[in-house]
């Protein structure tokens, strides 16, 4: 009778944000005979014994050890009256204060190293929804109990047939095939990330499989120093891990201590994957800082479980260009919702991180990867079938009142953390304004420089009164370079009531304001939108400029340096104080009454054609006592329409139906070197109320200035003003 070694390739995967690298799963058949000749007769006390019963319990220690660990855990706050403390389900004691608050004075319970229990692990619920449910649950716990034995061990492993072996473990009884055991064996390896020291190879005959250890951790005091290191892991991660925030939290906590811990493993040639057995596990992370896809989301997996987040490691492949790589990578359960999670792509280095495959929607995630399925069949990359996803990813944001950031109470460090900005709108009532940070910082990115900014989404905004402020970011690089928190809707959106966005670029198919507000503040804002914004009011106040597409609104308001409308739009108002209104190249725009605070600010048009239409119907101008509280009226004395046209016979059409304020308009037409007086095309029309002598024309190239008398331009019948 023939054994087979079935074996997964070492490097299952290989991948940055940049390239992937490395090779997929394969699998390797190789034959050896069933010979026990070379077998050894005896072991000594020091040394596993594969022939012995492998159901049977060990002691890995003396039992007169102590190794009891002693915590005490921090004092309750002296300045709250304290009600009760209680201990939660993962060791920390939360003090419980009369105010209604509560805290998280430390662990007070070590942390807990025994195995996970099977009847825990999708693997495991997997099989047992299938036919043969209860062959293979149950070959599932040999094995289970056999690792379990071995990793209390401390004897050591001596090499026969060539391999380390643990034991031989029989699976006809359960009716199953032999592809049907070694894929048991595959799920439990992946259900079980702290069984580090099991290879990546399995014998399997015709009746049985016979488990290995690696090489590399056949010595007991090598598997004795990989633990040490996992468990040291797992105390300073718990470090870092508050019981009394939320979930989301929680698992984006971990997420960020991980892409901390490890950097990716290359050889010396800096290219090529490293395929040591270490940076395939834990051990990777723990004792080297360093590893593969693998070690990133197996120790993902174990910290969540570690502290009561349901998680697991999937393999498959990365998809990029068309091409597929092996690929491993996290789904963990937050409230009950599953989500995807991609630690080895978000890590960045040592200054920057990414959240874009934290939780990333599960119609994005499946573009890039392709997990294995039952489907594929019984076999050595065995993937058991996921859970069903949240139809909407995972976008954490730190969120709070906004009385309460600027009293002090919270930052955007501290404030509470929500899976959504949605969860967010749940909070809003009348007259009440949250404010919401996208990005969040954890307690373990402190050192970070910088949160990249990519990937966040927006589904929809369920609020119908109070004003969601969204705070982004905004980051300089060398050569004018810059970033800004991205936020998108994949669908058309509607807001219901006020939104603020601050340093945010937004981007959806349509956005339809309901009569709401939408301010832009903060330093620049670009919102991006395939069709219209339609039905409410948009408020310019950024300190640079905000970009934004084609709008049919109530009121446009560029109260910032620069509002640039880059497509047409229809307005009942516009609005320009303390700014610029530019208006994109040959576009319609219609604007039923325009409005300037002061001289200082200018409607401009830019890179304007035949192809592009002003229709303004009034234009009005200066600030009273009513419009802006505690200020006199102030009447300024012009008001500057500005054109840059493309060449000198191609004039955009303008038209100014009439003009209620005693303020003079003034046209500045930037042009070519051509003399103004030759060009002797219509520029602007002029309804029956605007007299020519309430227009100042003046032309202007580069630094030249010229205004032009008034006897040089004159009024025809049809409105329209032409130069003589």
């Amino acid at each position: 009778m023939k054994k087979k070694i079935f074996r997964l390739a070492c490097c299952l995967a290989a991948c940055s944000m940049f390239a992937f690298v490395g090779c997929t799963d394969v699998l390797s058949l190789l034959f050896g005979d069933e010979d026990k000749s070379d077998k050894k007769d005896s072991y000594s006390e020091d040394e596993w014994n594969p022939n012995e019963d492998p159901m049977a319990s060990v002691s890995s220690k003396d039992e007169s050890e102590d190794d009891t660990v002693v915590i005490e855990p921090v004092d309750p706050n002296p300045d709250k009256t304290l009600l009760r403390t209680e201990t939660d389900g993962i060791g920390h004691e939360i003090a419980y204060y009369t105010d209604g608050t509560c805290e998280d004075l430390g662990r007070t319970v070590p942390i807990d190293f025994t195995p996970t229990s099977p009847q825990t692990k999708e693997g495991y619920q997997y099989f047992s929804t299938l036919n043969k449910s209860n062959g293979l649950c149950s070959f599932y716990e040999d094995i289970y109990t056999v690792s379990c034995n071995f990793h209390a061990s401390d004897k050591n492993v001596t090499k026969t047939n060539g391999y380390y072996e643990i034991a031989n473990i029989p699976f006809l009884q359960y009716g199953l095939t032999d592809d049907e055991a070694v894929s048991v064996w595959r799920a439990l390896s992946l259900d079980h990330p702290e069984f580090f020291w099991m290879d990546s190879a399995v014998l399997l005959s015709r009746t049985s499989v016979t488990m290995l250890v690696s090489p590399t951790y056949a010595e007991a005091s090598a598997r004795e120093e990989a633990q040490e290191a996992v468990e040291a892991m797992l105390y300073d991660c718990d470090a870092y891990i508050d019981s009394t925030t939320s979930l989301t939290e929680r698992a984006l906590t971990i997420h960020d201590y991980v892409a901390g811990k490890i950097t990716y493993a290359y050889k010396s040639d800096g290219y090529t994957p490293e395929d040591a057995i270490w940076a395939h596990n834990v051990v990777g992370g723990a004792l080297y800082g360093r590893g593969v896809c693998e070690t990133y989301a197996k120790t993902y997996d174990y910290l969540c479980e570690t502290f009561d987040l349901p998680c697991i490691t999937v393999a498959g492949y990365a998809i990029e260009d068309g091409q597929t790589f092996g690929h491993a990578w996290n789904v963990v359960e937050v409230d009950g919702a599953w989500y995807n999670v991609d630690i080895t792509w978000n890590d960045m280095g040592t200054e920057t991180l990414s959240r874009q495959w934290f939780g990333t929607d599960p119609e994005e995630f499946v573009q890039t990867h392709d997990a294995f399925t039952p489907e594929d069949g019984w076999n050595v990359n065995f993937m058991y079938a996921l859970p069903t996803f949240a139809k909407e990813g995972l976008n954490p944001v730190r969120a709070a009142k906004t009385e309460d950031i600027q009293s002090g109470k919270y930052t955007a460090q501290t404030a509470p953390m929500y899976p959504n900005i949605e969860a967010v709108c749940g909070l809003l009532s009348e007259g009440v304004t949250y404010e919401a940070y996208l990005y969040p910082q954890t307690s373990a990115t402190a050192k970070r420089a910088e949160i990249v900014t990519e990937g966040a989404t927006l589904y929809r905004v369920p609020h119908t009164a109070g004003t969601l402020v969204i705070n982004g970011s905004y980051l300089t690089y060398g050569d004018g370079y810059y970033q800004m928190a991205c936020l998108s809707s994949p669908d058309a959106i509607a807001f219901m009531g006020d939104v603020v966005l601050r340093n945010v670029s937004y981007s959806a198919p349509s956005l339809t304001l309901n009569g709401s507000t939408l301010t832009t503040t903060g330093r620049a804002v670009e919102i991006t939108v395939d069709g219209v914004i339609v039905g409410g009011n948009l408020t310019d106040k950024t300190t640079e400029w905000t970009d934004i597409t084609a709008v049919r609104l109530n009121t446009l308001t560029a109260q910032g340096t620069e509002l640039r409308l880059l497509g047409g739009g229809e307005m009942e108002r516009a609005n320009i104080h303390s700014g610029t209104l530019r208006l994109g190249s040959a576009k319609d725009v219609t604007i039923g009454t325009l409005w300037y605070a002061t001289a200082n600010e200018q409607l401009y048009i830019d890179r304007a054609s035949a192809a592009t239409k002003i229709t303004i119907g009034d234009i009005t101008a200066g600030i009273t006592a009513n419009e802006e509280a505690g200020t006199s009226a102030v009447i300024p004395n012009k008001v500057r329409l500005t054109v840059v046209y493309t060449s000198a016979n191609d004039y955009p059409s303008i038209q100014v139906k009439s003009k209620t304020t005693d303020a003079k308009l003034y046209l500045l037409m930037h042009g070519n070197s051509e003399s103004p007086y030759t060009l002797g095309k219509a520029f602007i029309n002029l309804g029956d109320s605007v007299s020519l002598s309430a227009l100042q024309v003046a032309y202007t190239w580069f630094s030249f200035t010229r205004d032009l008398a008034q006897g040089d331009y004159e009024k025809l019948a049809n409105g329209d003003v032409c130069i003589k």
